[in-house]
């Protein structure tokens, strides 16, 4: 698979201030009990290796990155007592190569078997969305980062990760009105996947406003800028130094800001997506967003899609996720036409509208 960057630039004062001004929020605009470790692991990984090439370093994208992992000391951080310990035994030349190299060669044998089953899995299960827009695909820059997860396609290598989540953008697109909308939001959006996606499909969509916590966020900014142009991407950097009163009044079309910022600006929209992100919340963080996407919205029937995953690990169960906000969102059920998993499900919310 051919390797890009797609000029990924390091941004080091940007990330700096994104950790810094993070660590005086509120503690509903800091990292939850789920992300807590990534984030600090992530940023450190960040400072010190870049993020050029963030799609093939789990250090830096374990948990939010389509990053892959065959060896399990690849996401154990460098100064921890247990990875000192693994180094201590490489430096035995006995056990290097006769006990832990052949481990590692099974590891790395099983890994590929794994790769090449998962990509002759995703030509047959999204063979609709290959067919149809494949054209739009091979004309997306989908491995920039130093994507390592890809396939194929008339000669173009394409990230497997943008090929299923422009099949969730299809199966969505109706039930959400993104062919009627025009201002985006998007809450935790992982590194930009799903704004590439969205913005090359829908040229109505004229601002997306990208939230999430730093240090994802840095990512993202960064990806988005690589992709779109760093002139089209509203990043934190001017927003600290311009504090503007209206999020709306910016011609960019990218706005990739942290919470707080919605917490201090006047915004709008209309159609929103949340992939998981509001399940590794606290109760309070849940209750503060939803709060203030309804104040927000620019319309009452402004739509949102919600993906929820049936399992995860730190994250709210999908019948406490309801349970928060029963009475708030009503939430519908969306069956996917094609490519569905029985590992999460996919709902068009709506805010109850018998409140002010």
């Amino acid at each position: 698979m051919q390797r890009a960057d797609a000029g990924l630039k390091d941004d080091p004062a940007l990330l700096d201030l994104l950790m810094r001004h993070q660590g005086a929020q509120d503690e509903v605009f800091q990292p939850g009990p789920y992300w807590r470790r990534y984030s600090e692991r992530s940023a450190r990984e960040l400072a010190s290796a870049g993020v050029g090439r963030f799609r093939s370093n789990p250090l830096i994208s374990k948990g939010f990155v389509d990053v892959p992992v065959a060896d399990p000391f690849d996401v154990i951080p460098t100064e921890s007592r247990t990875y000192r310990f693994y180094a201590l035994l490489r430096r035995l030349p006995l056990v290097d190569r006769h006990v832990l190299e052949r481990y590692r060669q099974q590891l790395r044998a099983a890994f590929s078997d794994y790769s090449a089953v998962r990509e002759e899995l995703y030509r047959l299960k999204f063979s609709h969305v290959l067919k149809e827009y494949g054209d739009v695909l091979g004309q997306m820059d989908t491995l920039a980062g130093d994507c390592r997860v890809g396939m194929t396609l008339d000669g173009t290598s394409i990230s497997l990760t943008h090929i299923e989540q422009l099949n969730r953008v299809i199966n969505l697109r109706d039930a959400i009105n993104l062919d009627d909308s025009e201002r985006f939001i998007e809450i935790g959006g992982g590194f930009g996947v799903n704004a590439q996606i969205t913005l090359a499909l829908f040229p109505n969509i004229k601002t997306l406003l990208y939230v999430d916590i730093p240090p994802m966020l840095y990512v993202a900014t960064q990806y988005l800028k690589a992709i779109f142009g760093a002139e089209n991407v509203y990043d934190y950097s001017r927003y600290a130094s311009e504090r503007p009163a209206d999020l709306d009044s910016l011609t960019e079309r990218v706005l990739c800001l942290p919470p707080w910022c919605i917490a201090e600006s006047d915004f709008s929209w209309d159609v929103g997506w949340n992939a998981a992100s509001m399940q590794e919340m606290s109760d309070k963080q849940v209750d503060w967003y939803i709060g203030r996407l309804r104040e927000a919205r620019a319309r009452p029937s402004a739509t949102m899609a919600l993906i929820l995953y049936m399992s995860g690990n730190a994250s709210l169960t999908p019948e406490r996720f309801s349970d928060l906000v029963q009475g708030r969102l009503q939430l519908e059920s969306v069956e996917e036409k094609h490519g569905a998993t029985e590992s999460y499900r996919c709902f068009a919310a709506r805010f109850v509208n018998d409140e002010s």
